[in-house]
């Protein structure tokens, strides 16, 4: 098991990440397929009246999807596009739950992390040094497919979402907070009481930013293509795709999430995204190395 679930005295649920013998807790087939359980039997359980997700882990709230098994040379393509719907379906479950949500991050919150604190209805932070917010897949030649392309502009707006997700952006909570990618600042103590608080306001009522006029649209779209034309380091395939696909979905949810999902089927097994994991895995080996010579310590890895 990787995932707990208890029922505070207020009938607020709570779901506890903690994944076995690992100092991090990451998506993996097997945490996804014990995510789904849970929230199937949350969301038929009719006493509960909301749902907080939290992190056992001292530096790292969930630090993304599985890049290991979402990029194996022996996975087929059909397999591939199986492995990103079912994810997508597991999400959806979260965002479709009939009580509020809310996402309490303390530590790296990456990737499908995040993309799961987007299908809550609240994110509240701790301001600590280790808590790093972001969608980085356009780094590792791919883009967000459990929603992010989806959620993130719809929350936060059209061009700061491509801002973020085309450039892979890692930020502290301070600026998450200035973003809209969290609601508050709060002391780890105090999630459970904060996130029971926002409980009780029920569903947010939030402004809805996906679908500005066509022509804001294409405007803003088309800068960040230009933007990202310029970038001296070479045009990175996946954050060009991000675009089309954020653009392309930008009037419905159905189509946002087949785009990412096709997207997505794309460019894994690309080279271009096989060569940018390789050395991403390179680097990780050697920044772990490194600190396990000069502190002795084995550090935790995050997407």
């Amino acid at each position: 098991m990787h995932i707990r679930f208890d029922i505070l005295e207020d009938d607020t649920g709570r779901l506890t990440f903690d994944r076995e013998g690992s100092k991090a807790n990451i998506l993996d087939q097997t945490t996804m397929i014990e995510l789904g359980e849970h929230l199937k039997a949350i969301a038929s359980n009719q006493a509960i009246r909301g749902l907080v997700l939290l992190s056992a882990k001292k530096s790292i709230f969930i630090a993304g999807a599985d890049i290991n098994e979402l990029s194996a040379r022996d996975l087929p393509r059909e397999g591939l596009r199986e492995l990103i719907r079912s994810g997508q379906e597991i999400v959806n479950l979260l965002a479709e739950l009939p009580v509020p949500t809310v996402a309490a991050i303390h530590g790296a919150c990456l990737g499908g992390g995040y993309e799961l604190c987007l299908a809550c209805d609240y994110r509240i932070a701790t301001e600590e040094r280790s808590t790093i917010i972001g969608l980085p897949e356009t780094m590792l030649g791919m883009i967000p497919g459990w929603g992010g392309c989806a959620r993130l502009p719809r929350l936060i707006g059209l061009a700061p979402a491509l801002d973020v997700i085309t450039h892979g952006r890692r930020l502290p909570a301070t600026e998450a907070l200035a973003h809209g990618m969290v609601d508050a600042l709060v002391e780890r103590e105090e999630f459970v009481s904060r996130a029971c608080s926002l409980i009780d306001e029920g569903v947010p009522h939030r402004e809805q930013h996906a679908t500005p006029d066509a022509s804001i649209t294409e405007a803003v779209v088309q800068s960040s293509r230009d933007q990202l034309a310029r970038d001296p380091g070479g045009v990175n395939p996946a954050a060009t795709r991000a675009v089309d696909v954020i653009a392309e979905g930008i009037s419905s949810m159905q189509k946002a999430l087949a785009c990412e999902l096709d997207a997505l089927v794309e460019l894994v097994p690309s080279e271009n995204c096989q060569r940018r994991i390789k050395e991403f895995f390179r680097k990780e080996a050697a920044r772990r190395r490194t600190k396990r010579e000069t502190t002795g310590e084995d550090p935790v890895q995050a997407t």
